[in-house]
């Protein structure tokens, strides 16, 4: 049992590492720090939630009447 979580364990950092490589491979020169971080925190599955506006019915008909 101990020696297939192990086994287990292996193949996860193994799938980890190829991921990194691959990733590192697309990432550009050109890009800022704000776009890796941008694509880091997407793969940590973190992201910046859009705030709405609470009033969007009278938001929309303000900018109807403009």
């Amino acid at each position: 049992m101990v020696t297939v979580a192990r086994h287990l364990i292996d193949l996860q950092q193994q799938e980890r590492k190829k991921y990194w490589v691959s990733f590192l491979d697309k990432m550009r020169r050109t890009w800022s720090l704000r776009e890796v971080w941008h694509h880091v925190n997407s793969v940590r599955g973190k992201s910046r939630r859009q705030v709405c506006d609470p009033d969007s019915a009278g938001k929309a008909q303000e900018l109807v009447l403009q």
